[in-house]
């Protein structure tokens, strides 16, 4: 007999479906739209509209860019948002486990700057060593299509693929700051972490590939193992977008080594997430079990 209440069964068999059959989660929510809100005052405070290809406007762009991050991952108001979308949604915060909320902005024409490679590669979040059974939640605060948008591969959730995975190692990218990482040497120059951006080295053309027509107020949830990555923007104007990633304690204990299909990466970023409803990191016994019994060719 089924005892589980209608709710929980409906965000397991969500949960299955986008992890295993690749769904990708289109919802509307109000609140997205405050986030929003929050997110253009600050960019209005700290501008992006700057010419990245001349090298001065570049450094004050990355430099307000560095602010606006950090104004968005230390908003509990932003935060708290997202985990309430999430619990709407169905999600029992005390099983969830997530990272800290991310910005992103996607300049205009960014793909003809010779920095752009680590945006425009096709890439699964399991080479960056996430968790094949983490999910994302991405939210555009831009109008998002075909000329600027974010493209799966749905195809592709179970093709194992060449990629580069393997020289990813996270313990030595967070030595180099990590994700989202700022830095600004003794002669003003201004870079990431000048470390390996694994992708897949054989990559699907583009055109082959699901991107959504998605604006402000929505907002899309997919397994992190998907294929997937930036379409080159060619819309004239800078794209904006949040994303939480997170996983349950329900699959890392399951720690199904059937979802990471290609991934050579070592480490376990689901060790830096904290619960959603009381802020404590991912027990290391968990988040290292799920990382040994799923490391490929383990």
């Amino acid at each position: 007999m089924n005892t589980r209440e209608p709710a929980q069964q409906n965000i397991e068999d969500l949960s299955r479906s986008l992890l295993y059959d690749g769904r990708i989660h289109r919802f509307q929510s109000s609140t997205l739209h405050t986030v929003a809100a929050i997110c253009n005052s600050w960019i209005a405070e700290h501008p992006l509209d700057l010419d990245i290809f001349d090298s001065a406007s570049n450094k004050i762009y990355l430099q307000h860019l560095n602010t606006l991050r950090h104004l968005v991952s230390g908003s509990h108001e932003i935060y708290d948002t997202l985990l309430e979308a999430l619990s709407t949604l169905g999600w029992p915060l005390d099983s969830v486990f997530t990272d800290r909320v991310r910005f992103r902005c996607i300049p205009a024409s960014f793909q003809n700057h010779p920095q752009a490679r680590a945006l425009l590669c096709w890439h699964r979040d399991t080479y960056y060593a996430n968790a094949a059974c983490q999910l994302n939640l991405w939210i555009p605060l831009s109008q998002c299509n075909r000329k600027n948008g974010i493209v799966f591969f749905p195809d592709l959730l179970d093709t194992p693929l060449q990629n580069d995975s393997h020289r990813f190692d996270l313990q030595e990218w967070n030595s180099q700051g990590g994700f989202q990482a700022y830095r600004e040497s003794s002669n003003g120059e201004v870079s990431g972490t000048g470390l390996t951006y694994p992708s897949a080295t054989d990559p699907p053309d583009p055109r082959s590939g699901f991107i959504p027509d998605i604006g402000p107020g929505e907002g899309l949830i997919f397994a992190s193992r998907h294929l997937h990555g930036t379409m080159p923007n060619t819309s004239g104007q800078n794209r904006y977008s949040l994303e939480l990633r997170f996983c349950t304690r329900r699959d890392l204990e399951a720690a199904d080594e059937k979802l990471n299909v290609d991934n050579g990466s070592r480490g376990c970023f689901a060790s830096e997430f904290k619960n959603a409803a009381t802020g404590e990191v991912c027990p290391e016994d968990l988040w290292k079990r799920y990382e040994q019994k799923t490391r490929s060719g383990s």
